[in-house]
C-alpha cells in the first residue's frame, strides 16, 4: 500500500509540473462523424482526457482496452470528463477497424479525415502513446503519464477529484447495411433521433440484418427484442421499426430507422480495399472488389502530402488483385497515403 501511495505521488509529481500551461483550442470530427470541440465542452465544465495513439503502435493497442475500462468507470462521457482518442496518418476506415480490435468506445478522430493529425501539430505530441488531461479551466493537468493498469489512471483521477459515475448514454453512432459486398450507411439526424436508410429497389426488406454502433454500456432493442449488430434481423417492409436504446443506468432513448428504396440508387464503384503483406514492398498486393469494368487512378503521397508516383489501372468486375510493382516504383520505409479514384468517387486507404 506504501509503495502505490508514493507511485501515485510521483505521477502527480509529474503532471502537475504542467498544471500551469493554458492549452490551445481544437475541433476534431470523429469516425462516425461527430464534431468535437474543446472549448465547448469546457464551457459546459467537462475536462478532456486525450488519447494519442497511431495504429501501428503496439504499446497504444496494449493500452487501448485499459484507456476504455476507465471511459466506462467515469461515466462514458456523460459525465465531467470527455475521453477523445486522437489519431495520427491514419483515416477513418482505419482508425474503425482499430477501435473494432482493441476495444476502443470512446469517441476517436483520425488523423486524416478528423483533423487529428492537427492536433498533434498543436500539442507538440511526437511520439505514441501520449496522454493530457485538460480541464474546465483550460489548465493542462496531465501531460503524460506512464499507465501499466487501468488503476493507475483511475487513482490520478480521483486525485484530481474526478468520480466514477453510471453511464447513462443511449446514443445510435453508425448504422449500415451489407449490400452485395457494399456497405451503405444511414444519414444519422442525432437531433430527432432518426436514422434514414436509401437501398436498392430489389431489396428484401422483410430480412434486413443491421450493423450498428452504440453508446458504451447500452444496449439496443427492438420491439422487446435485443439486438445483435450483424446478427439480429429485421422486418422493414413497413418502412420503419422504433430502436429502443437503453443505458446502464436505466433511462433510455427511442430512435426511428426509416428505411427507403428507389429505382435510382447506385452503388460505388469499388469496395472492399486491402493491403498485403504490411510493411508494403514492392511484392506487397492491393486487393479491390469493384462492380464494373472501370479505369481506375492509384496515386500514392507521403504524409506531407508530397505525390510520389500514380497509375490508372482498368480493374474488371469482382475481386481484383495487384502487385504494387505494377503500380509504383522505388519504394521506402514509411507511411503513405493511397488514393483511388474512379470518375468523381475518391477512396483513401492508408498503408504503410
Amino acid at each position: 500500500m506504501k509503495n502505490s501511495v508514493l507511485i501515485l505521488i510521483f505521477f502527480i509529481t509529474i503532471s502537475t509540473s504542467w498544471a500551469q500551461n493554458k492549452s490551445n483550442d481544437f475541433t476534431v470530427t470523429d469516425i462516425y462523424g461527430i464534431r468535437h470541440t474543446l472549448s465547448e465542452y469546457q464551457a459546459q465544465g467537462k475536462s478532456v482526457f486525450l488519447d494519442f495513439f497511431t495504429t501501428s503502435c503496439v504499446s497504444c493497442q496494449v493500452l487501448s482496452p485499459i484507456i476504455d475500462t476507465v471511459f466506462r468507470a467515469f461515466g462514458c462521457n456523460c459525465d465531467n470528463i470527455v475521453f477523445l482518442g486522437i489519431n495520427k496518418f491514419a483515416d477513418d476506415e482505419s482508425v474503425y477497424d482499430f477501435t473494432q480490435e482493441f476495444g476502443m468506445n470512446f469517441p476517436v478522430a483520425s488523423g486524416i479525415e478528423g483533423n487529428g493529425n492537427e492536433v498533434f501539430n498543436i500539442f507538440n505530441v511526437n511520439y505514441t502513446p501520449y496522454k493530457i488531461l485538460i480541464d474546465a479551466a483550460n489548465k493542462i493537468l496531465i501531460d503524460n503519464m506512464n499507465i501499466g493498469q487501468s488503476t493507475d489512471l483511475i487513482d490520478t483521477l480521483h486525485y484530481y477529484g474526478y468520480t466514477e459515475n453510471i453511464c447513462s448514454c443511449k446514443e445510435i453512432l453508425r448504422y449500415s447495411v451489407n449490400i452485395n459486398t457494399f456497405e451503405i450507411f444511414g444519414i444519422i439526424d442525432a437531433g430527432e433521433k432518426n436514422i434514414t436508410l436509401e437501398l436498392p429497389e430489389a431489396t428484401n426488406l422483410n430480412a434486413i440484418v443491421s450493423n450498428f454502433v452504440i453508446s458504451a454500456n447500452s444496449q439496443a432493442s427492438v420491439n422487446e427484442i435485443v439486438q445483435e449488430s450483424g446478427i439480429t434481423t429485421n422486418d422493414f417492409s413497413g418502412g420503419s421499426l422504433p430502436y429502443k436504446i437503453t443505458a446502464a443506468d436505466g433511462s433510455f432513448s427511442t430512435w426511428t430507422v426509416i428505411v427507403q428504396t428507389t429505382s435510382e440508387f447506385q452503388l460505388p464503384a469499388v469496395s472492399q480495399i486491402s493491403v498485403y503483406p504490411n510493411p508494403i514492398s514492392s511484392n506487397s498486393v492491393l486487393q479491390i472488389h469493384s462492380n464494373q469494368s472501370i479505369n481506375t487512378n492509384f496515386e500514392l503521397f507521403d504524409v506531407s502530402g508530397k505525390k510520389i508516383s500514380g497509375k490508372q489501372i482498368l480493374l474488371h468486375s469482382g475481386f481484383n488483385k495487384i502487385m504494387f510493382s505494377d503500380m509504383f516504383s522505388k519504394l521506402h520505409k514509411g507511411f503513405f497515403i493511397l488514393k483511388i479514384r474512379t470518375g468523381t468517387d475518391y477512396f483513401i486507404k492508408i498503408v504503410f
